[in-house]
Parts: C-alpha cells; structure tokens; sequence
C-alpha cells in the first residue's frame, strides 16, 4: 500500500449502493417469495423498529438470524461472492464509483465502514483495491449461528472500528462519505464530510 496521509470513508448502503444490499442479498439467497414471507413473519419486530422501540442492531440480529442461521459458512461465503458477482454491480451509483477513482488516483487511503456483512461486500472492496471494515457473523463449527461476532458497525461502532486499526492524526485531511444517521459520528471527524452527495 502506497503511503498517504490523505483518508477516504466511505459507507456504503444508500452511499454507494442504491439500495440496501442486506434485503438485496436476502432476495438473492432465498428468492422473492421466501424473503416476502419472512418479511410478515417478522413484522411485529418491524413495526417496533419502525416505532423506535428495538434499537437497530437487535432488529437486524433478529432478521440475520432467521434468514440465516444454521447456513454452512462456505454456503453463505458463496452466496456473498456469488452476489457481488452477479447483483451488485446492477446497485451501484456511478456518481459515487467516479469519486472512487478520484480518490484511488491520488494514492488517498480508502476504507469503507459498513454496517453490511463482510461476506457480501468484501469481494468486491478486494477487486477494487479498497479496505472494508463490516459487521462479521458468528460462526461455530462452520455454521452461521444467527450472531454476530462484531458489534453492528453501525453510528459509533464506525468510529470505533476505524481507530482500532489507525490513528486519525496520522491523517492532514479525512474525507467521509454517507447517506444516514449511522455514518454521523465517522462524518464529524473528518474535515471534508460529504452527505448523501451520490444521486446516480
């Protein structure tokens, strides 16, 4: 890695993405039907996150678990890979892709703190070039228990994860890139915050 003192966060649902990629991958595992059934098995607990009253992290837990709970972890690293092949490229906004490279041609640092799961990004961060720090499942025995194995990055937990691997005064200028609630606390460290700038 070319040494900078230039940083670039980026989030990535509704950033990068056009839409969420954890219902994505969800429809792309399970297909639309299973997902749409699930989704009304789950409502109660959806309409008490859509009250406030379950906090973000529990919710997601709540649906990663029954979606995903039992899998193989080869199965479900598959399914991540398989995804970033074949779907994601069809949700990204090439607005946000051309800052990217912008980035990528000034040797900056690029690092992109989602609260999606690793499996489901990650292989597209190593095809271009980028860091990612994400939420991680548990896995026990080789299967997905339902858990997660990291806290979900998610407000706080961004700025967290972030200092666990860097100094931010190693840095004269941090750029950050997000689109909601859970990317205000990663936006105020840097001198450059951008908020939803990607239309496209």
């Amino acid at each position: 890695m070319i040494k900078t003192n230039v940083l670039a966060l980026f989030d990535f649902d509704g950033t990068i993405t056009r839409k969420d990629t954890f219902i994505e991958f969800i429809k792309f595992t399970h297909g639309k039907p299973s997902f749409w059934l699930g989704m009304w098995l789950l409502s109660p607990m959806l309409v008490l996150y859509a009250l406030k009253l379950i906090r973000n992290d529990k919710a997601k837990s709540i649906m990663f678990k029954y979606f995903f709970g039992g899998w193989e972890y080869k199965r479900f690293k598959k399914a991540g890979e398989d995804f970033c092949e074949q779907v994601l490229p069809g949700l990204l906004k090439k607005s946000a892709l051309d800052q990217l490279r912008v980035h990528q041609e000034n040797n900056h640092r690029l690092i992109l703190v989602t609260a999606s799961g690793k499996e489901w990004v990650a292989p597209w961060c190593k095809k271009i070039g980028m860091e990612i720090l994400a939420t991680e499942p548990e896995v026990i025995n080789d299967k997905i228990t339902g858990k997660f194995a990291t806290p979900n990055c998610y407000g706080q937990e961004k700025l967290n994860r972030i200092q666990s691997i860097l100094s931010f005064e190693d840095y004269t200028l941090i750029y950050a890139y997000g689109d909601s609630r859970g990317d205000r606390e990663m936006l105020s460290i840097a001198q450059q915050p951008h908020y939803k700038s990607f239309t496209n």
